[in-house]
């Protein structure tokens, strides 16, 4: 919306006259957003993207409840470096973050990174399911098969889907688990073919059917396609493995490809690594950890053989 006398306090803040603001929460991470760009304020308004990538996604012009937990300022300034944090605000650059719009759900991404570890909460690039009570993670690349995984979890074994793409996981009543989801899953045509979905759009969105919020993880399975057929368990790997996506987007990689080799600072310090240490350990500690190697139909397969012995488990515990 454009500012108003009701977002004065705001406007004050500011050096940069902004003409839009809004709101965006991630979880339950609230996000200030003003920006002299409508360009910016119709993506996060109405573009499926930043509902696939950003987990558990709201958008809203309305002044949420409390204060936000992060102020962002997005400005075509052209004095305005790629981004600097300054007195608990960030300002961004729309001449270098947005020559693709889809940056800007990236840029959110980085900004929610220090109130995220804060609270023990991790992003993780993984797609989740809920077999029975029990959740499992699906890490891998992307074309690696997380998404085809988890439909076929879905649509022969009644698994609820979590999410295809984003997960937050972090502790919830001392147990670790998935606490967030995207709520949007990219699919390819194939997919929609196979599975029978058909309310996807023209560009391959859908929202997730029968999802579920959070589940307690049980087992990790990684992907890892154009390699030779093979399975191992492996939690040694598996703690090395999600420690890296636990800590790519706080340290300004990962997800933010950006024009001419530009990067985002290293927001990372010694406290939050130590604290990612710990949580991953105690989570590899409880879980089966699986590492897949092989062409596709070999690595659904043992994603299958792994989906039924999870239902088993779960049966047996009834």
């Amino acid at each position: 919306m454009p500012l108003s006398e009701s977002v004065a306090e705001a406007k004050s803040e500011r050096v940069f006259i902004m003409e839009y603001l809004f709101y965006i929460t991630v979880y339950n991470i609230s996000v200030r957003v003003c920006t002299n760009e409508i360009n910016v304020r119709e993506y996060f308004r109405t573009n499926l993207f930043s509902r696939h990538i950003l987990p558990a996604y709201s958008y809203s012009e309305d002044l949420p409840n409390g204060i936000p937990d992060v102020k962002l300022t997005i400005t075509n300034d052209s004095s305005q470096p790629i981004i600097k944090f300054e007195d608990g605000h960030y300002f961004a650059s729309y001449k270098d973050i947005c020559r693709d719009i889809r940056h800007v759900s990236y840029l959110v991404l980085y900004v929610i990174q220090v109130c995220m570890q804060r609270r023990g909460l991790y992003y993780v690039h993984s797609a989740a399911v809920d077999i029975g009570g029990s959740g499992i993670l699906l890490l891998g690349d992307s074309g690696a098969g997380k998404t085809t995984a988890a439909l076929s979890a879905c649509k022969d074994f009644g698994a609820r889907i979590i999410g295809d793409d984003s997960a937050i996981i972090g502790e919830e009543n001392q147990m670790a688990g998935t606490l967030a989801r995207n709520n949007t899953l990219f699919c390819r045509e194939r997919y929609s073919e196979a599975f029978s979905y058909d309310d996807m759009n023209k560009n391959y969105y859908m929202s997730v059917p029968h999802c579920k919020e959070s589940s307690v993880v049980k087992m990790i399975v990684s992907l890892m396609p154009y390699c030779e057929n093979k399975t191992y368990k492996n939690n040694g790997q598996g703690l090395r493995k999600l420690l890296d996506l636990m800590s790519l987007h706080i340290a300004g990689i990962g997800y933010y490809y950006l024009p001419d080799h530009l990067i985002y600072p290293n927001m990372d310090n010694s406290v939050f690594a130590k604290e990612r240490l710990l949580f991953a350990d105690r989570l590899i500690s409880s879980v089966d950890v699986y590492e897949l190697y092989g062409d596709r139909m070999y690595i659904m397969e043992g994603c299958r053989d792994l989906f039924s012995r999870i239902q088993s488990s779960g049966a047996q515990l009834l």
